[in-house]
């Protein structure tokens, strides 16, 4: 069985800013479709893993947008995962339109966490099958440096319900619309890559602040003086 899975989707006016570009939570939600539905399809998906008091938890993921997409737009999302590393796992995607163009492609960084305990266990699942002979970067995730928040925040948020998902702490895909929200304005983006440092809770309070470098947006959130997540925007 090769390990690949790909899906179609038709894009909605909820998946684009207020200038038409596609949400990076929008990117982040279809590579989160596509990841679950794979892992439910191989044996890996949730209900399997909670049984053994395991969950996946993304520690990086990071996207590259080549061409626009718009709204109605029905598009292909493919995604395969690479062998397995000595911590953990890379699960890679590909967004197509309609004619086959390659529009978006990106990557993530998973681990196996304890569910009961909350720490990170050793990469022991083997997945059956036959790779796909391709990888989206040849590069390793950036090794994103957090920066103090605290003192001086753009934008302070409070994690509502709408935030959180069945592992009882914020969505993954959430932390790309906290990365954006304090903006002047929405930029022309071509590249977003983030690192998940520790997770939020309902009711914790999320600091955000910025640091811009050329064309390149950093984007660090503290929750209560720690680091919550690094990311960086590259604009074009």
């Amino acid at each position: 069985m090769l390990l690949e899975y790909k899906d179609n989707f038709t894009l909605t006016t909820n998946d684009f800013y207020y200038d038409e570009q596609l949400k990076l939570s929008a990117i982040l939600n279809l590579f989160q479709t596509v990841a679950g539905d794979h892992s439910e399809l191989i044996g890996c998906g949730f209900d399997e893993m909670i049984q053994k008091d395991i969950v996946w938890m993304l520690l990086n993921a990071k996207c590259t947008i080549y061409k626009r997409l718009h709204r109605g737009d029905k598009i292909t999302v493919t995604t395969n995962p690479l062998p397995k590393g000595r911590i953990g796992y890379v699960r890679d995607y590909y967004i197509y339109n309609e004619n086959g163009e390659l529009c978006v492609k990106g990557s993530s960084f998973w681990c196996l966490v304890s569910y009961s305990q909350r720490r990170i266990l050793r990469p022991t699942y083997e997945y059956v099958g036959e790779y796909v002979d391709k990888k989206a970067y040849e590069e390793d995730f950036e090794r994103l440096k957090p920066f103090p928040v605290s003192e001086n925040p753009t934008y302070v948020c409070m994690i509502l319900n709408t935030h959180i998902d069945r592992n009882k702490h914020v969505n993954n895909i959430k932390y790309a619309d906290f990365a954006v929200d304090g903006l002047d304005e929405i930029p022309k983006i071509s590249e977003f890559e983030i690192k998940y440092v520790s997770e939020c809770k309902k009711d914790d309070t999320l600091a955000i602040g910025y640091e811009k470098q050329d064309n390149i947006i950093y984007v660090c959130g503290e929750n209560n003086g720690k680091t919550s997540f690094v990311a960086k925007i590259t604009t074009m």
